[in-house]
């Protein structure tokens, strides 16, 4: 048949994912930037390809060549969902609390925080069973893990807290071990929640009002360079050691409850990703009087039995 060596592509239907010819695997236009044959459109809010098509060329039928000039391959990941779609992806994506710590255990996606309610040495006797979450997502570089899905109780900056790993073999739940931040350091299974905030609200970076990206493990003291990232020792009243946790600015974020020094701001999870959101808003679309043209050369490219060809459209 004539598509049977053209590739396939998935297309959201409704509520529903059709898989489909990719007839423009090949095909692109060699411009379209200039606004001769092409100009912005904002899609509003609950708008598809089809009901674009409709308002700027009068039928359905050419909703493919919205999503050709845009190069769409993925419409449930191109397409500029409604407000109520995004909130939704928002809260699967982003939803949950952040907890900040000071250690750096090897945490994996699926492990349990509990909250610690008894201590001997370096290690919990005691937990709170009503009062944990699961680690949704874990970024060592800022100490910053995603916890979703808790029990009854609630875990809050200051508390310890325990972190416990299910063995996929045998099913049993085991406290997992790592250094303190002690000098020097020793084994525990137990760090402190130095801050917690919602997620979407968390640290995606630092920056300066030069819009300059800033390193979280640079002194907070004015005049001395970055600590290593991957430090484990801490000690507030101890200003000489270079490499103490309490001396950079992610701790001091933590500690002072999410409050930064004059000069520094943050961007969060949240306004990154609202940002690539109404980024997707704006499209490119063809003016109508071009669409003839257009039309020839998508019939060239059916037509043709080479399917590896590539077809510039110029206009």
């Amino acid at each position: 048949m004539l598509f049977n060596k053209y590739p396939q592509l998935t297309y959201k239907f409704g509520n529903k994912d059709i898989q489909v010819v990719d007839i423009f695997k090949n095909i692109s236009f060699s411009n379209v930037d200039t606004s001769y044959a092409f100009r912005d459109y904002y899609i509003e809010d609950g708008e598809t390809p089809e009901s674009v098509a409709i308002k700027l060329y009068g039928s359905s039928n050419l909703s493919w060549l919205i999503l050709l000039v845009n190069n769409f391959t993925r419409l449930q990941d191109d397409w500029f969902v409604s407000q109520l779609e995004y909130l939704g992806q928002q809260e699967s994506k982003f939803g949950g609390n952040a907890y900040y710590i000071p250690a750096l255990p090897n945490l994996k996606i699926g492990d349990i925080l509990v909250r610690v309610t008894g201590t001997a040495g370096t290690a919990a006797t005691s937990v709170d069973s009503t009062s944990y979450f699961h680690v949704s997502d874990y970024d060592p570089y800022f100490r910053k893990i995603r916890g979703i899905c808790g029990g009854t109780g609630s875990i809050s900056k200051g508390d310890l807290v325990l972190i416990a790993r299910q063995n996929p073999e045998n099913g049993t739940v085991s406290p997992i071990y790592f250094n303190n931040q002690g000098d020097p350091s020793q084994l525990t299974n137990y760090t402190n929640i130095l801050y917690k905030e919602s997620y979407n609200k968390s640290v995606l970076y630092f920056y300066d009002s030069y819009s300059v990206i800033l390193d979280p493990y640079r002194f907070s003291i004015s005049g001395r360079t970055s600590i290593n990232s991957n430090t484990t020792y801490l000690n507030t009243t101890d200003t000489t050691t270079e490499n103490n946790f309490a001396l950079c600015l992610l701790y001091r974020y933590g500690i002072c409850g999410g409050t930064m020094p004059v000069g520094v701001l943050k961007k969060t999870v949240g306004e990154d990703e609202f940002a690539k959101y109404i980024n997707k808003q704006k499209i490119k679309v063809l003016k109508s009087e071009h669409i003839a043209n257009v039309l020839s050369v998508i019939e060239s490219a059916i037509e043709t039995d080479t399917v590896s060809k590539t077809f510039i459209i110029e206009i």
